[in-house]
């Protein structure tokens, strides 16, 4: 049986000037947002660290800035079509290049935003070779994670990732892999309140460096406005 291997993916960048953070969608004649995705060989992929790598050598090309260490892999789905056997990754990056919004002719970069009242996910074109259309998009994926079987739809799996991500700020502070050189507390808590995630309890730096005690490290220790930067055990998954 023949092995076949797909990457479909979501990234997110924030940008200083414009105080937002933005995805990058597939532009396509049907008005609904599609993530990027494209086809792995699947014999360089023994190892997770491997498919990593193979990833960023490919996701490069364009996005030149993307580490490896800001890359995670929440789903893995198989399925089988015949003779063959497809594996597709559900992959998550943030890309803390500030600066440069680059794009394959197909593909946009939107502004992103969540509305909490109404369970809806706003993009609005930002930049892009083509024009794409600003959308609207219902989060499936308020209450749990949803199936995605025939791999065709682009919004459950943008919305199973973003559900992840909400989740992962529970335990350490992923969003504050949007910051180059480290990240602050107040960083944290604005990408967090873009996006719609509650984090009203972090108010304080005691608060805040409490909840995340075991996933952070202090590596500027001022007293105001102390930076972190986020532990290695936490960046494998």
């Amino acid at each position: 049986m023949e092995n076949r291997t797909t990457i479909s993916y979501v990234i997110l960048k924030y940008d200083k000037r414009t105080d937002a953070i933005y995805t990058k969608g597939v532009n396509n004649d049907q008005g609904k947002f599609m993530i990027p995705n494209l086809e792995l060989d699947p014999t360089r992929n023994t190892t997770s660290t491997q498919l990593k790598m193979h990833i960023i050598e490919r996701l490069k090309v364009v996005d030149a800035n993307i580490d490896i260490d800001h890359l995670f892999i929440p789903f893995t789905n198989v399925s089988f079509s015949r003779d063959t056997k497809l594996y597709n990754y559900s992959v998550i990056i943030f890309e803390s290049d500030n600066d440069v919004f680059a794009t394959n002719e197909n593909e946009s970069w939107y502004k992103l935003s969540y509305d909490n009242m109404n369970f809806m996910w706003n993009l609005t074109w930002f930049s892009g070779m083509q024009r794409g259309d600003d959308l609207l998009m219902a989060n499936p994926a308020i209450y749990g994670y949803v199936a995605n079987p025939d791999l065709q739809d682009g919004r459950r799996d943008f919305c199973n990732i973003m559900r992840f991500v909400a989740n992962e700020t529970q335990s350490f502070p992923i969003l504050g892999l949007l910051s180059e050189n480290g990240f602050t507390k107040n960083e944290v808590l604005h990408y967090q309140k873009l996006l719609g995630f509650s984090n009203s309890n972090l108010k304080t730096t005691s608060a805040f460096e409490h909840k995340y005690s075991d996933s952070i490290k202090v590596i500027n220790d001022d007293k105001v406005k102390p930076s972190y930067k986020i532990r290695n055990k936490y960046l494998q998954k």
